[in-house]
């Protein structure tokens, strides 16, 4: 019981101190939706935040599409809008299910490591 105890705290402690979405270079899949009708997703964004305090680029690619730069730092996070719908970059179509897209979801990498959400 004592061994139980003592590994459940080690990860306990080595999932509190890490960093996992800390990173230069983030992939945000497609998603999908039900495809009934009663679930049409709202407004979609992309937030992007960093404790760096200095203000460096960051390069959004659409998978397959556009890019755009911008800049951000911990006291100027992004919010971008990516669409609203099941129409938009970021949801795949319901009926094709496990199909590897080659113009659906997005590329985010900047000069210093951020948060993606």
């Amino acid at each position: 019981m004592m061994i139980k105890s003592r590994i459940v705290l080690f990860f306990f402690l080595t999932c509190a101190t890490s960093w996992a979405q800390l990173s230069k270079t983030h992939f945000i899949p497609p998603i999908t939706v039900a495809n009934n009708g009663n679930a049409t997703p709202g407004d979609q964004f992309i937030q992007i935040s960093t404790p760096s305090s200095s203000v460096f680029n960051v390069h959004v690619t659409e998978v397959g599409g556009l890019s755009t730069d911008y800049s951000v730092s911990n006291s100027s996070p992004l919010e971008i809008l990516v669409g609203s719908g099941d129409n938009t970059q970021f949801i795949a179509n319901p009926l094709n299910t496990g199909t590897v897209y080659s113009n659906k979801g997005y590329i985010i990498q900047a000069d210093e490591p951020i948060f993606v959400s």
